[in-house]
This record gives structure tokens, C-alpha cells and sequence, in this order.
């Protein structure tokens, strides 16, 4: 039967429904509904179950909108699907057809559980005003967008069919500084890039030698050239990333080069002909005292 447990409560139909305390204790919770379904229970003041089997409303204000087994326990707010639960104030909170809960963690939170992927349509941007998808944070420190992924392919993928950049990044009160650009065909505009570098990074450091880097360095094939796609006068120069890893065996790949790596072979290189060019000090240096020498032989001949 259903059960109708205070003034101001309606249980609309269906089998084994509540409107009221499930326990079978009147209170001072008013308002409550329960449509229909099965084993569903609207305890909450002002709560309402649509539907369902086995759901409660708990919360003062909540819904739950059907599924099985899905609670609220916060006021104000609001569950629906399999296994839902908001437990929290002001959260919302869908669960899919697993069989696995899904539950608020704080209060004011959307969390849903879709394990088919979530797609979002979209027409009628413009730019920036207004943009396909906004997110605005309030939080002085809090992180905009945050991926925690265990996929062997990609956290983040990008695809833009059009023209335009991939990615911009803007700074300043409301976003007026643009910072840096990602264009559509994989150029990165910024004012710099700083790669990790910290000692504390770093192990199994192995002492090079800098005067083979250098005699590698003059042997490496540059050239100048284009990339595929790019007009033909946008010019660059450089060696080839096959070259350069067969030469000096670093990186894990040989179709590109890292930053780190070309700048520390730059710079080994000039230790090397730094050294080099100490030597030949020397032996400069050597060969005008040995001449100074035959000079003063010389002239002490001379004076005979």
C-alpha cells in the first residue's frame, strides 16, 4: 500500500510509496510528493519523488526526478538515474544505467556519471561573445578545467576544421592580454618557453666531452628549408631530427628534436671551441717565447 504520513502530502499512485518519514514517524516535514512508482519516498519538506523505484527525497526542496535508487539528502537538491545520490546542499547529480553509485562530493556541485562519453552541440557562437561553451570561476586560486584520464592516447584533443587558431591564452582583467597562440598549423607564438631544467630532476648525469661535441656539431648536414603545407618562402634552417639523433643518440625519437637537448649541444659545443681556442692561445703563446728567445740569441750574435 501507499502511505500518506502528515498534513499537505500526496502520494499519487503506484505501489509501496511514502509521503512523509519512510520510518512511519509523523513529523513536521510538509509538502511532500511522491507521483508514483515503486518503494519511492518524499520525506523532505517541499521534496518530491516523480518516479522510480526506491528513491528518497530527503532534502528540504529536493527532487528526484525517477531511476533506482537515488537520494538526495542535501537541501535544494536534485537526483536522477541509477544509483544517484546528492548528498550535499544545492548539488545536482545523474547517474547512467551502471549499476555503480555516482555521489556528490561538496555542496552546489554538478557530478554526472556517463561512462558513454558526454556530447555537447553547440550552435551560434561568436568569437568570444558569445563562445560555444563558457566557463566562469569565481575562485580566486581554483583551476578552470582539470582532466584526470587514464587513456594510453590523449588527455586533451583539439580539432579545428577551420582556419583558425587551435588555442589562444589571454591574462589580465577580463582577459584583455593575449599571451599566447596556438595556430592551426602547429606554430606556438609566446614570449618564451621554459623547460624543466632543476638539478633535482635530474639523475645518472654523465660528464660529455666537449671538443667531440664539437667536431660532431661541424660534421651535423644543415640546411634551409619549409614545412609541408607552409608557403615555400616561409623559410627555416636547421639539421634534420634523423641527423641530429644519429649523431648525438638523445631524445626518445628521431623525427624531432628537443629544445633542451639543441641548446645543450649548442653549448657544449661552444665549451669545445672555447677549449680549442685556449690551446691554440697556448701554443701561440709558446711559439712567441721560443721567437723572442731566437731574438735575443740573435742579437747577442749580432753584437760579436
Amino acid at each position: 500500500p501507499n502511505r500518506v504520513l502528515g498534513a499537505y502530502r500526496t502520494v499519487g499512485g503506484g505501489g509501496n510509496n511514502w509521503a512523509g518519514d519512510g520510518a512511519g514517524t509523523p513529523d513536521e516535514q510538509f509538502y511532500a510528493t511522491t507521483s508514483g512508482g515503486e518503494g519511492n519516498t518524499a520525506e523532505g519538506s517541499h521534496s518530491t519523488v516523480c518516479g522510480g523505484k526506491s528513491n528518497t527525497a530527503a532534502g528540504d526542496y529536493s527532487i528526484v526526478a525517477g531511476g533506482d535508487h537515488s537520494t538526495t539528502e542535501g537541501d535544494y537538491s536534485f537526483a536522477a538515474g541509477r544509483r544517484a545520490k546528492a548528498k550535499h546542499q544545492g548539488s545536482f547529480v545523474w547517474g547512467d544505467s551502471m549499476d555503480a553509485g555516482v555521489e556528490s562530493s561538496r555542496d552546489n556541485q554538478i557530478k554526472l556519471r556517463a561512462r558513454g562519453g558526454m556530447h555537447l552541440i553547440a550552435n551560434g557562437s561568436s568569437g568570444l561573445n558569445p563562445p560555444a561553451f563558457l566557463i566562469e570561476s569565481a575562485s580566486a586560486d581554483g583551476v578552470g578545467i582539470y582532466i584526470n584520464d587514464t587513456s594510453s592516447d590523449a588527455s586533451l584533443v583539439m580539432a579545428n576544421q577551420g582556419t583558425g587558431e587551435l588555442i589562444k591564452g589571454f591574462s589580465g582583467a577580463g582577459g584583455s592580454n593575449q599571451v599566447f597562440t596556438v595556430e592551426n598549423d602547429g606554430d606556438v607564438v609566446a614570449k618564451s618557453f621554459t623547460p624543466t631544467s632543476d638539478r633535482n630532476a635530474k639523475e645518472n648525469f654523465t660528464p660529455v666531452d666537449a671538443r667531440e661535441i664539437l667536431d660532431k656539431v661541424t660534421e651535423l648536414p644543415l640546411s634551409s628549408w619549409n614545412f609541408k603545407g607552409d608557403n615555400a618562402d616561409t623559410r627555416h634552417l636547421g639539421p634534420m631530427a634523423q641527423d641530429f639523433h644519429a649523431a648525438f643518440g638523445l631524445g626518445n625519437t628521431d623525427k624531432g628534436i628537443a629544445t633542451t637537448d639543441l641548446d645543450g649541444v649548442a653549448l657544449a659545443a661552444i665549451q669545445g671551441l672555447n677549449q680549442r681556442m685556449k690551446d691554440k692561445d697556448r701554443e701561440i703563446a709558446a711559439l712567441r717565447a721560443e721567437l723572442e728567445s731566437m731574438k735575443s740569441m740573435i742579437q747577442q750574435l749580432t753584437a760579436k
